[in-house]
């Protein structure tokens, strides 16, 4: 039956591929992130579940609508822990199909937040432009002396000064700074 509807497979070579595709045991995953992902920009998305111990894919889902989600999701019976991105589908979903599982925000979506809570708190606390000083205030003979000390004529002054630097303890951001140089270059010396 199988040689007259596919071309050429023998027994051997449906044994050698089933035994590469692991079982999944659903019932063994505990901890998950799901997240979507475009399969058409605009147009088609899936659902994307990841083992966070073992870090590898454990399902895909070709939608992200709600009802489709909490069903996959109930076939998963030990979910203790789900990282998810923002989406409200995705909370109502896990929720609804295991109301003692533990949400996470993922690491992107915790970054995100927290870097727009504390713009809106800096906007809030200095509601003011702030005005910076005019160049001209600015003592320009120690500005040059500071040049000045940490010129380099040669490769090999500049890596003593990359050095003397480093013993002083700066950082290696500082010492590209004060130098002018990349923090490459700051690590290469």
């Amino acid at each position: 039956m199988i040689k007259k509807n596919v071309v050429n497979v023998n027994r051997s070579i449906i044994c050698n591929i089933s035994k590469k595709i692991q079982i999944l045991a659903k019932d063994k995953i505990k901890k998950v992130c799901i997240d979507d992902f475009a399969i058409k920009k605009r147009n088609k998305y899936a659902t994307v579940m990841i083992d966070i111990e073992t870090r590898k894919i454990v399902d895909i889902l070709e939608s992200r609508d709600y009802e489709e989600v909490k069903r996959w999701l109930k076939s998963f019976p030990n979910l203790e822990l789900i990282s998810r991105d923002g989406s409200i589908v995705y909370n109502k979903a896990i929720k609804d199909a295991h109301p003692k599982s533990i949400q996470v925000s993922d690491r992107f979506h915790i970054l995100k937040n927290l870097t727009d809570y504390c713009k809106q708190y800096i906007k809030r606390i200095f509601k003011n432009k702030i005005e910076i000083g005019k160049l001209e205030n600015i003592n320009s003979g120690e500005t040059l002396q500071l040049k000045e000390k940490y010129k380099f004529k040669t490769k090999w002054d500049l890596i003593l000064k990359v050095k003397e630097l480093r013993d002083l303890k700066y950082k290696v951001n500082d010492i590209a700074s004060i130098l002018g140089i990349s923090n490459k270059t700051v690590i290469a010396h």
